[in-house]
């Protein structure tokens, strides 16, 4: 019995450490000993944790939850969607169908890789006849 309720102490120990670290602060770099509470720092950084090695970042290939999560987080297409789950424009700002409904026409807004070259029609032409072949 002993040592069943030294086992259920030392768990909920564990737990609640684990539980307050992952609520503290992290140092912004302010050596003054200000917890900076009254300042807000400029610093938008989001760090996310996977739980895995990722396979792929080549979305024609991928096929797992963590290329898919990457992806997702880094990459944007045409359209995207809101918090109803309602598709909102992405990277076309607005799209035309002709009267026989066989050919889609996507006006882009201005947009450029991280390189700051800019995203064309050819990008996406490219990328869906890679998913095709």
């Amino acid at each position: 019995m002993k040592k069943k309720s030294f086992a259920l102490a030392t768990s909920v120990a564990l737990v609640s450490s684990a539980f307050l670290a992952a609520c503290s602060t992290t140092d912004s770099g302010d050596k003054s000993g200000d917890t900076g509470s009254s300042k807000k720092s400029n610093d938008q950084t989001l760090n996310l944790i996977e739980g895995s090695d990722i396979p792929t970042l080549n979305p024609t290939t991928s096929t797992d939850s963590v290329s898919f999560n990457v992806l997702n987080n880094t990459m944007e297409g045409l359209y995207r969607l809101d918090d109803k789950q309602q598709p909102t424009p992405g990277i076309a700002e607005s799209h035309t169908v002709s009267d026989d409904k066989l050919t889609y026409t996507f006006k882009l807004r201005d947009a450029k890789w991280s390189d700051g070259t800019p995203l064309t029609a050819k990008d996406f032409e490219y990328a869906w006849k890679e998913v095709l072949n």
